[in-house]
């Protein structure tokens, strides 16, 4: 019988994923720490947030003007996580998923508000 996939982070290398921190920055100090704050703190995969370049996103279309900047759909060939594979020891992904995309007019100047939109 084929093994479960687990969802939770007791199977996770913590370590291996907080290293990873100093490999990726969305080039705003506070969205880099509220991104791996969401990331340290989460019991499950589907419970934290990942900085994704622009430029992994394909199929942009514009959708409405939001109340912080333009809201866009697009498909992202890697997807998101869906769980964690124990025996391949990776995050299995849900491929080419479509994605609502949120720009922020001044990013200069991040506010709480924006980032509890996004969660």
């Amino acid at each position: 019988m084929e093994e479960e996939p687990k969802w939770l982070w007791e199977d996770v290398d913590y370590n291996k994923y907080q290293d990873n921190f100093k490999n990726w920055t969305s080039g705003n100090e506070n969205i880099d720490e509220f991104i791996q704050q969401s990331q340290l703190d989460a019991l499950h995969c589907k419970q934290f947030l990942e900085w994704i370049p622009f430029e992994k996103f394909q199929n942009i279309t514009y959708i409405a003007e939001g109340g912080f900047g333009k809201i866009h759909s697009a498909k992202w060939s890697e997807g998101h996580i869906e769980y964690w594979d124990i025996k391949k020891k990776k995050w299995h992904r849900h491929s080419w998923g479509e994605y609502v995309l949120k720009s922020l007019n001044n990013s200069t100047d991040i506010c709480s508000d924006f980032l509890n939109e996004v969660i």
